[in-house]
């Protein structure tokens, strides 16, 4: 399988006054760190994004983290953050996970929390 470089198109939002990252390619481990700087960017800025991942060919584990750290981090900072449109491969990514509706905004949101560290042991 070829990798697609991860390309982003940001245009704004004259509904929310935000902007929009269009994703186009693939969204993995060698990827994900040019959408998390975007998304680190308009989050220190307050800013309200939508990011478009309609273009989107591939995810895997690593990109579905850092857009969970991404929806994450814009919660602890009161931005908003929707992921919508996603494409087939996304959203199936995403219901696998179990995290559909709280990326995308769904009615069925529900609460997630993500922890991080080393697990204790018995």
């Amino acid at each position: 399988m070829s990798v697609l470089p991860l390309t982003l198109n940001v245009t704004s939002d004259p509904v929310t006054g935000g902007v929009v990252v269009a994703a186009t390619g693939d969204l993995d481990l060698s990827t994900f760190a040019v959408l998390d700087e975007q998304h680190r960017v308009h989050t220190r800025a307050s800013t309200p994004m939508r990011i478009d991942l309609a273009g989107v060919d591939f995810v895997d584990s690593a990109g579905l983290a850092a857009l969970l750290l991404a929806k994450r981090r814009a919660e602890e900072h009161d931005v908003a953050l929707v992921f919508e449109p996603v494409s087939e491969r996304v959203r199936s990514a995403f219901e696998l996970a179990g995290v559909y509706d709280w990326l995308t905004g769904g009615p069925e949101a529900p609460v997630v929390r993500i922890e991080w560290g080393t697990p204790e042991r018995p």
